[in-house]
């Protein structure tokens, strides 16, 4: 990825931090935080999940106060009582999770509280041209008239960084913003970023994508246990001594992988078709065997997936696991028979956010704990403790509900049921996205001491270096088709974008 060609032209500061702090029912999560972000500047803020960056960007945007220490914007001292004061102090914040009303359409949306009146009447027309000029400088070509809820992922990032431009903001936090965006709606993403520089404004990006940080940013600030270690220019940094500032110890390299593949065939797929979603799949799957599934969104990769684990039915072709044809698959049959999956989204498909830690774990293998029907509590409480201290997940016990667990130990969460149900397949699905490199470095290894005891192991990703580094065989989709099989530690990404973005394999 090209690195953004930005440079800021320094000066005073358009926002200072110092001696930030803050506390929850009197635990410190930051302390003492020195900041300064200067006009026409990319920022990077980066740590490992708990470290601090949320809580900081929700201080400098208004959604919480800080405990200790002064803000000042401008040489003026800066006390946002809320997010709408922050703003109209010219500070915003597109949020990973979007803050858009679905029902309205982007005209409404942009405009929302910000409408132009006469009276008691809402001046409509003046709401679509701010809109459409909004959006012409973000190079999106829509209708403004069009509902948000019909509107992709990467189209609705851009009408939140709309909402931003409409407010004339001088400074922009950008809280992981491409984590469901394609290589391209990056790229168009970081073009709108350079513009906005160059008009001078300052962006905060947050971002556990290390490949990212240094196309984007000029200067990267670490936090690590809500302590700044930090603030380097970027190019003082590569990607393993920034890993080291981040977790706080020595990571050599990321992925350490060395091929465990058996001769044993655990999955084999023939022919496999499902109307509209996947045309003709054939692939095997061996014992100890890491297989990746690259493509863009929207390639049929976690269809086939679905499909594989039951969850949605195919036309025609065939599935054998260890050997035998699968015939009327459902979930809990797969499950059953040594074939798990977890799904990309993990807060929806993954965990139950109100149970806690231990029936999160155990509950698809429930039945092992079970005596007629009545539970072993010990047993199954002495499993989830197991799988916490098997994958070193932090949290304040097991009773702690699973949604208010970081995005690294949801996951680990997820796995641990996963391992729990003593599966022998396993398919994984962008298991590292969103979360922290610590985090990431951690499930890397995992997969491989899984890989090395003879798990097969299918993963899809959509970061190429995370395909390149962990998997054994990759096979490429576009269309719903497989284009391309790689294979062996030479494989370039520009080979992985070719086979993505072929031509003429696209479903009708």
């Amino acid at each position: 990825m090209r690195e953004l060609e930005t440079k800021p032209a320094r000066g005073e500061p358009v926002l200072r931090l110092i001696g930030i702090g803050k506390y929850y029912s009197g635990v410190k999560v930051l302390s003492g935080i020195d900041l300064e972000i200067y006009p026409g500047e990319v920022h990077a803020l980066v740590g490992e999940n708990g470290a601090g960056k949320s809580t900081l960007s929700k201080i400098i945007s208004g959604v919480a106060a800080k405990s200790e220490g002064v803000m000042y914007k401008n040489g003026v001292e800066y006390n946002p009582l809320s997010t709408r004061d922050a703003v109209s102090r010219g500070v915003s914040i597109v949020h990973q999770e979007f803050n858009l009303v679905p029902v309205l359409d982007i005209a409404q949306n942009i405009s929302l509280g910000k409408e132009k009146t006469m009276g008691p009447v809402i001046l409509e027309r003046e709401s679509i041209r701010k809109a459409e000029e909004l959006l012409g400088r973000l190079d999106l070509d829509i209708s403004v008239k069009k509902k948000v809820n019909r509107l992709s992922i990467a189209q609705q990032q851009l009408v939140e960084l709309a909402k931003c431009l409409v407010d004339n903001s001088e400074i922009i936090i950008m809280d992981e913003p491409t984590a469901t965006l394609t290589v391209n709606e990056t790229k168009q993403l970081f073009a709108i970023i350079k513009n906005l520089c160059r008009k001078g404004v300052g962006v905060v990006y947050i971002s556990h994508k290390l490949e990212e940080i240094f196309s984007v940013s000029q200067r990267i600030t670490v936090l690590r246990d809500g302590i700044k270690i930090g603030t380097w220019e970027k190019e003082k940094l590569d990607q393993n001594s920034l890993m080291n500032l981040m977790v706080g110890r020595e990571i050599s390299s990321m992925y350490e992988h060395v091929n465990r593949s058996g001769k044993n065939v655990l999955l084999k797929v023939k022919g496999l078709s499902r109307k509209n979603v996947v045309s003709d799949i054939n692939f095997e799957l061996k014992e100890g065997e890491i297989l990746g599934f690259g493509g863009l969104v929207g390639a049929g990769r976690t269809e086939l997936m679905k499909i594989l684990y039951g969850e949605i039915p195919f036309d025609a072709g065939e599935i054998e696991l260890f050997g035998k044809k699968m015939e009327k698959i459902t979930p809990g049959k797969m499950v059953g028979k040594g074939l798990a999956y977890l799904p990309e989204d993990r807060k929806e498909e993954g965990i139950i956010s109100n149970l806690g830690i231990r029936e999160n774990i155990t509950l698809a293998a429930v039945d092992k704990f079970k005596k007629g029907i009545v539970i072993n509590r010990k047993a199954e409480a002495e499993a989830a403790c197991g799988m916490v201290k098997r994958l070193s997940i932090k949290s304040r016990g097991l009773s702690q509900q699973a949604g208010y667990l970081s995005g690294g130990n949801q996951q680990k969460v997820v796995l641990g049921k996963l391992l729990l149900s003593d599966a022998k397949i396993l398919i994984l699905d962008e298991p590292t996205r969103g979360i922290d490199v610590g985090a990431k470095h951690e499930i890397y290894k995992l997969m491989n001491d899984l890989a090395a005891q003879g798990i097969a192991i299918i993963m899809i990703s959509s970061e190429m270096p995370e395909l390149i580094g962990m998997c054994d065989r990759l096979l490429v989709m576009c269309g719903g088709r497989i284009t391309k099989e790689l294979e062996g530690r030479g494989i370039q990404e520009r080979e992985i974008m070719a086979a993505a973005a072929q031509r003429g394999h696209r479903l009708s």
